[in-house]
């Protein structure tokens, strides 16, 4: 091709279609498509031309990013710079700021995946910093968790009660409610006293009745 057939030669654009002037071509790093100059971008983090395809702008700043330094936020979906994402002081992972989660417990500032809500007061707090009811599952602050006296597994204030007459902590799976709040065992042990009383009582009454019999003859 001679120097006059080259500036006057066109193609068509691998992304808009259109003809352009062969020596306005450019092409996309990514891809390798052959694009013209006005689809040809910058990644303004790294310079690689890239074609609109594979250009994505921050979600918060607005600058153009190849597809090596645009970083998804896996909670928001978004697509975000180096300097408007943070790293999850737990897992390591990239997240934008908006869906960080600050631990009001350590401090830590970590992803969603990693962040919990403590289910006695509702703070935010890190998986380290969390601990799960063994009955419901939900987290809490360690400080809102008691062992259950029979089996020492942690229990949270909606899954335990205080047994009234011998006040050890017991799962509510584990309590009687009567008129008052009990541990089974205390409710099996009144339970048996009751009998026990009834059963003395019409003892008594069958001793005084066979006594009468004996001594009026009726």
């Amino acid at each position: 091709m001679t120097e006059s057939s080259l500036l006057t030669a066109r193609r068509q654009c691998g992304h808009c279609k259109k003809q352009f002037p062969v020596t306005e071509s450019a092409i996309c790093s990514d891809c390798g498509t052959v694009i013209c100059a006005d689809c040809a971008k910058m990644c303004q983090q790294c310079g690689r031309v890239v074609c609109p395809a594979h250009l994505t702008a921050c979600a918060d700043c607005g600058r153009l990013l190849c597809t090596d330094h645009a970083l998804r936020c896996p909670t928001c979906g978004l697509s975000f710079c180096s300097d408007h994402v943070g790293t999850c002081q737990s897992c390591d992972g990239a997240t934008c700021w908006d869906c960080m989660v600050h631990c009001e417990t350590c401090g830590k500032e970590v992803c969603s995946s990693c962040g919990q809500v403590c289910g006695t007061c509702d703070e935010s707090i890190c998986k380290d910093c969390s601990h799960p009811c063994s009955q419901c599952g939900t987290v809490h602050h360690s400080e809102h968790l008691e062992a259950d006296s029979i089996t020492g597994k942690d229990l949270c204030p909606k899954c335990r009660i205080v047994c009234e007459i011998c006040e050890s902590i017991v799962s509510r799976v584990n309590a009687v409610d009567s008129v008052r709040m009990v541990c089974i065992d205390c409710h099996n042990t009144k339970a048996r006293r009751k009998h026990w009383v009834v059963a003395i009582a019409a003892g008594v009454v069958l001793t005084v009745t066979a006594g009468a019999y004996l001594i009026w003859g009726f």
